[in-house]
């Protein structure tokens, strides 16, 4: 979906990138906790998934706030569901 929304919108690629990167440092801590995990409890298991937790709630409202909205006014609504 990212390359084309970049496509469609070049005025937001900047912010969709650095949204397609956060995903990205998220899914490879969610795996890093998996392995983490996976042997049995670690010491550092909840304060881990806690930071994850919080690091993906910052800029999941400020995508709310700024950059769905562009997307949403940039697109119509049969463009964005293809």
């Amino acid at each position: 979906m990212y390359p084309e929304v970049c496509a469609l919108l070049p005025d937001l690629k900047d912010g969709l990138l650095e949204v397609l990167l956060r995903h990205h440092v998220s899914d490879v801590r969610g795996m890093e906790l998996i392995r983490i995990r996976l042997p049995g409890p670690a010491e550092r298991f909840y304060a881990n998934a806690t930071v994850l937790l919080d690091e993906r709630q910052q800029p999941i409202s400020k995508g709310r706030a700024g950059l769905v909205p562009k997307v949403r006014a940039g697109l119509s609504r049969t463009t964005i569901l293809q």
